[in-house]
């Protein structure tokens, strides 16, 4: 284990700040405790305080209690996580866990942090931002998950779970929320029992709206909307305590405007905007240059409006069988997604990045895993194969030209892929004592990707690439090994190494047939040591971490000339590696007298090695989306109120996040650095638990931040873009469960 300082480190680090809270807790009712979260981080029934992996989870209700409507609303919430939009120009979502994800959005490059629901993983990043709609709780697990997971979860892995019907008694909820910018949301479930006991049905449904807050004043049309329609069913049969069913579907309806996009820098006299702009004097048309520069945050020139629409659904059947001292479970799923939408690069009403993507795709997916004790019930193991097919196609409209112009470069770039991953895997825990664990894992990892590429160029009508299919097979072997000791009931001290890898791909966006080429395979190994802890007697819960990972192959989208025409073209490949290290601590203190106060801080130390020649990486650069520093600070003050009855409490909450400045791309650029800022976020609610209703006013972004979830430096092109987080948002909402 290297730097087997850190275990000690991080043991003061904690029970010191635990001892700096002690004066605080005397307040403290005997009756308050820190509620335990089981958790499935390995794939059985856990706290997650006994899990030796650094991880978050968060309930319903802490869902709930912070106005969370998106998984992206909560995961920046947890140590090292950052979310970043993409240049698609519709919903994407890219995560990125301790400096690993990946923020391009086409087909042919997978993401770095894997995304499931209800144990399915969501192969592409186009839906990944799911909405928190009838949520049990969502867990964040940190670091190389490729024992376990496996798939592209080289980074992490963020697992959301649904709620599961309950034969047991009927239930429901209503919730409304109404916000600035004509926002409504109003949604609910419903959940029936069929037969007592033993087959249940549950069905939520949730719609989404509110007016754009970008404005384009070339044709004073607006843009950021939103108009998403959610729903979601299941069917669970329990004809015994030994056997479940469950089938699900989900389905999500997207009919909306366009993101919009900023531009920050204009270069008038690139490859591009020279043939253009004289074009444009000699025809009696502006050329375009700094007049087209956007005059704010929300404000822009664009004539191109796409809009962003998307349907996305999946169907799910997972049967759970205990056959005496063990459990099999098998998680049978298929999810389709078609999506159409696109950005206006330029900003302005000429099409010089009028982007428009259309993607379709389909998987199936089979996982089966055997869970139990062993050994006198010391040997924890679980065991299962995994195994997905996936395919789709892509198709990326790239204009560069004046659309007067006949001689312009405009491109339609197409995509048709077939992906094949198949997996076997084990891991186990033996308890050497009643205290003292050691866990040891592995996974076998088939991957084999075969794409067709065709680039036309329209106003040329020739093809850059004729149709031209490529494929490639990748395999490779991850392993976890930890060891964990209970220093008593509530502190647990672990150390651990673990690898993951993130599959290779195409240069999907290739210009000529010289650069359509496979690009190698990612790899991260991690050494971590870390402490959990329960102190004061379970009214304060303080875990640390502090880690190494040594990142290899990174998957970089660069700006490069092509070999052989010379011209700038968007190349993915495997330029360098990079050392990354860090510390995390998260915390969660009650305070007393109805005061809780919860908190997380991340400090990342990145650095490249091992550029590759030619690379356009300076050793300089910093890692894309991973700020120096993140802190989170929330604090929730709950009292009783005099109204409609003893139990009717009245909660006031505040939340304060801080990162430090940051790139959003390997190549760093004044142009796509984020400057370091905070945020703020509000409620106030009043409720009664026992009738079931809770009105609240909430506010985001208070202070009207305005920053960045998506720069990008095009200056080689055209132009350098921005995308902007939305405004401060005031609002109501109203639930009632019955």
């Amino acid at each position: 284990m290297r730097d087997s300082g850190w275990f000690y480190l991080t043991s003061a680090l904690a029970l010191g700040t635990a001892s700096a809270a002690s004066a605080q807790m005397s307040s403290v009712s005997d009756g308050e405790r820190i509620e335990d979260i089981v958790v499935t981080a390995q794939k059985r029934e856990q706290t997650v305080q006994t899990v030796p992996i650094a991880m978050s989870a968060v309930t319903a209700n802490d869902l709930e209690r912070r106005s969370a409507t998106n998984i992206t609303d909560i995961v920046t919430k947890a140590p090292g996580v950052e979310v970043t939009t993409s240049s698609q120009g519709g919903s994407n979502a890219g995560f990125f866990i301790r400096g690993i994800g990946q923020f391009d959005f086409i087909a042919t490059t997978d993401p770095g942090v894997g995304v499931y629901l209800d144990g399915v993983y969501i192969a592409r990043t186009a839906g990944g931002a799911l909405d928190l709609l009838d949520i049990e709780r969502v867990e964040v697990l940190r670091g190389p998950q490729g024992t376990l997971f496996g798939k592209n979860a080289v980074g992490g892995a963020i697992s959301v779970y649904t709620l599961a019907p309950d034969a047991r008694e009927a239930s429901g909820k209503v919730v409304a929320r109404l916000g600035e910018n004509y926002r409504m949301d109003v949604g609910g479930m419903v959940n029936l029992p069929i037969v007592t006991d033993q087959l249940a049905v549950r069905f939520s449904a949730l719609t989404k709206n509110q007016r754009g807050y970008g404005r384009s004043l070339f044709d004073n049309q607006k843009t950021n909307g939103t108009d998403q329609l959610i729903m979601r069913g299941a069917l669970r049969w329990t004809p015994s305590p030994d056997f479940y069913a469950e089938l699900a579907g989900d389905w999500t309806h997207v009919d909306e405007q366009e993101k919009m996009a900023i531009v920050t820098a204009i270069n008038a006299n690139s490859f591009v905007t020279i043939p253009q702009n004289e074009f444009a004097v000699a025809n009696g048309l502006q050329p375009y240059d700094d007049r087209f520069l956007s005059p704010g945050s929300y404000r822009n020139f664009a004539g191109f409006h796409p809009g962003n629409k998307a349907d996305i659904w999946g169907t799910r059947l997972t049967l759970s069988w205990d056959i005496g001292g063990a459990e099999i479970k098998s998680i049978t799923a298929y999810r389709d997604l078609t999506s159409a939408t696109g950005l206006d690069f330029d900003a302005s009403p000429y099409a010089l990045g009028d982007q428009k993507v259309d993607d379709t795709q389909n998987q199936f997916s089979q996982e089966l895993v055997l869970t139990g004790k062993a050994v006198g019930d010391r040997l924890d193991y679980a065991i299962g194969g995994y195994y997905l097919r996936e395919k789709g196609f892509s198709g990326i409209y790239l204009p560069l030209s004046y659309a007067e112009n006949p001689d312009g470069f405009d491109t339609y770039t197409t995509n048709d892929f077939k992906n094949r991953t198949a997996a076997l895997f084990a891991q186990g825990t033996y308890k050497l004592t009643d205290a003292f664990s050691l866990t040891a894992g592995g996974r076998y990892s088939y991957e084999k990707k075969i794409d067709t590429i065709e680039t036309y160029a329209n106003k040329f009508f020739v093809d850059l690439v004729p149709p031209t299919r490529q494929s490639d097979s990748w395999k490779f072997f991850t392993w976890r090994l930890a060891m964990q000791y209970e220093l008593s009931r509530d502190l647990m001290a672990y150390a651990s190494a673990a690898t993951g890898f993130k599959s290779g791909g195409f240069n999907g966006r290739a210009q000529s047939v010289n650069t359509f080429l496979s690009f190698d395979q990612e790899k991260a190994i991690t050494y971590e040591a870390g402490v959990k802890s329960r102190l004061f007697d379970r009214r304060v819960q303080l875990n640390a971490a502090l880690f190494q990972t040594d990142y290899k192959n990174i998957q970089t989208t660069l700006n490069l000339p092509d070999p052989v025409t010379g011209v700038t073209i968007n190349v993915v490949g495997n330029p360098a590696g990079a050392r990354i290290r860090g510390a995390e601590l998260e915390g969660l203190a009650l305070v007393g007298d109805g005061l809780t106060l919860d908190f997380s801080a991340t400090y990342l130390d990145n650095k490249y090695r091992n550029i590759v020649a030619g690379a356009d990486i300076d050793a300089a650069d910093k890692l894309p989306d991973t700020p120096k520093w993140a802190v989170n600070l929330g604090g929730e003050y709950r009292f009783g109120v005099p109204l409609g009855g003893e139990d009717t409490m009245a909660a006031i909450r505040l939340d304060w996040s801080y990162k430090s400045s940051f790139y959003f791309n390997a190549q760093n650029s004044v142009y796509n650095l984020q400057k370091g800022y905070s945020l703020f976020n509000g409620r106030i609610g009043i409720g009664s638990e026992a009738d079931g209703w809770n009105l609240a006013f909430y506010g985001k972004n208070l202070f009207d931040k305005r920053y960045a979830t998506h720069k990008e430096d095009l200056l080689a092109f055209v132009y350098a873009i921005e995308l902007i987080a939305p405004p401060r948002e005031l609002g109501i909402e109203f639930t009632k469960s019955f």
